[in-house]
């Protein structure tokens, strides 16, 4: 059996204060293994994202546990945090979220805070894999959507992470580049990396290995693929 990854105790996450807050998640409980591919889907509001950035360490909680290796991650300092995002996990963004003024390989390195240089050669080991490595001096406007997407991708591959989350990856791609990028995505697990995936797209859902619906902050199915 997998070892448990994530253990998420009655997470609970309201935003604002007063008359104006809105419950975002609902005391969710959930276990991720190593190795899952999960695609987290719901309609717009329904808490899939904030899931997501609490667990990738990005937002804090009102309230639960997040566990990982038995320790609650929502009790870490911003240091702690800080070297969970850069050294244990991978982040890829619906908008590639790539620095204009940089070209491919430096963006690729941006998770990088010492020793670029040592790493350069990881980062086009990692554009080679996913075949945009001859962009390696190009900006980012003179890639196509897909292109960025890889880019990206290899950013978020750069230290090896446990685990990659991906809000709406595919979200500002065509079906082809769609399609281009799960397919690298199933890659990447296979290799053993977890994926935890938010998507608003059936398709792309029934590919990954689990699908956990959310609705109004509550997890309202599992369903195992």
């Amino acid at each position: 059996m997998s070892k448990l990854l994530y253990k998420v105790n009655n997470l609970t996450k309201i935003f604002g204060k007063d008359q104006n807050c809105v419950t975002a998640l609902k005391s969710v409980d959930l276990e991720i293994f190593e190795g899952d591919f999960i695609a987290i889907t719901g309609l717009s509001g329904s808490g899939k994202t904030t899931f997501l950035n609490i667990l990738a360490g990005l937002i804090p909680a009102t309230d639960g546990q997040v566990l990982l290796d038995n320790e609650n991650i929502l009790n870490w300092n911003d240091k702690q945090l800080s070297d969970y995002r850069n050294l244990s996990l991978g982040y890829v963004m619906q908008n590639f979220g790539l620095i204009n003024t940089l070209n491919v390989l430096n963006n690729v390195l941006l998770p990088i805070k010492k020793n670029k240089r040592k790493y350069k050669n990881i980062a086009i080991e990692k554009l080679s894999i996913l075949k945009i490595d001859s962009k390696t001096k190009a900006l980012p406007y003179q890639l196509s959507g897909g292109q960025k997407q890889r880019v990206a991708i290899a950013r978020a591959l750069i230290n090896n992470p446990k685990v990659i989350f991906a809000d709406e990856p595919t979200g500002a791609l065509d079906s082809e580049n769609s399609q281009n990028i799960i397919d690298i995505l199933k890659q990447i697990n296979d290799n053993g990396t977890t994926i935890i995936l938010v998507t608003h797209e059936e398709s792309i859902a029934r590919q990954c290995k689990k699908i956990i619906k959310f609705h109004d902050g509550k997890i309202v199915d599992i369903k195992i693929m």
